[in-house]
């Protein structure tokens, strides 16, 4: 972590999120102006079930390719990021139960996007006069009546098909509103490579299309977003097509929420 005395607490990570976790927190930074925060979502405050850092939409490599259960811890991940100013997000519970219903449903499969800014302190933010640390407890700093800005902002991307493995060739896509899950407001342009040979297509929301793979194995999908500044950020997701094979037993790994 970031600062020396937090790093104690960024060791709990769990199956579940426990009231005293977050009683520790509330009294570390009890006295930090949280509407400095401009995300509304600090890494700082909350607990990591994985290396959301690693998934930041601009480094593409094989340690980041997003499986099903990837994408739900790090929703969950995101979560516990809300600071008292943070933007509404929806429980990780009721995003999967989401994801489940349409996919039940059985008239497509849903993606599901997860692309949202976050804050976090800076390195050695203490050390460089940025915060005050005092008796575990952090606190802003003033310098001349001028606050000492001690936050950066990361992106997290990343898009899953829910489930992993599919038995046809064929398979109905979609990105429903409910599963656009995002604090940016400039988006100009989602596009996802299926790895069918067809290159990128535009992904709209609550638009279905459909994908014809001519062989099995595992497929690699890449997906772009451009913002309307011409910033790109990537992700990749990983299936397997193996048609006939009926006896595939597909999971979802759930974490409690706070």
């Amino acid at each position: 972590m970031l600062l020396a005395f937090y790093a104690t607490f960024t060791g709990l990570k769990a199956q579940s999120i426990s009231d005293s976790f977050y009683l520790q927190m509330t009294h570390i930074f009890q006295h930090v102006d949280t509407t400095k925060v401009a995300t509304g979502l600090l890494k700082d405050y909350g607990m990591d079930f994985a290396d959301v850092i690693n998934f930041d939409g601009v480094q593409v490599s094989d340690t980041n390719i997003v499986y099903s259960n990837i994408w739900n811890d790090l929703y969950t991940s995101l979560y516990t990021y809300r600071f008292t100013n943070a933007p509404v997000l929806v429980s990780p519970d009721s995003v999967f139960n989401s994801q489940g219903s349409l996919a039940q449903a059985g008239n497509f499969v849903p993606l599901s996007l997860l692309f949202y800014q976050y804050s976090m302190y800076k390195d050695h933010a203490a050390d460089n006069g940025l915060v005050t640390v005092s008796n575990g407890q952090i606190y802003d700093k003033y310098v001349n009546s001028v606050w000492q800005n001690p936050y950066n902002q990361n992106t997290l991307m990343a898009v899953t098909a829910g489930t992993d493995m599919f038995n046809q060739y064929s398979i109905t896509f979609q990105l429903p509103a409910a599963l656009k899950l995002t604090n940016y407001g400039n988006i100009q342009s989602i596009q996802g490579d299926f790895a069918d040979g067809s290159g990128y297509r535009n992904i709209m929301t609550n638009t279905s299309f459909t994908v014809n793979y001519p062989d099995t194995g595992q497929k690699i999908i890449q997906f772009k977003i451009t913002l309307a500044t011409g910033q790109t950020f990537s992700s990749r997701t990983g299936i397997w097509i193996y048609p006939g094979n009926t006896n595939m037993s597909l999971s979802r790994t759930k974490k409690s929420s706070k």
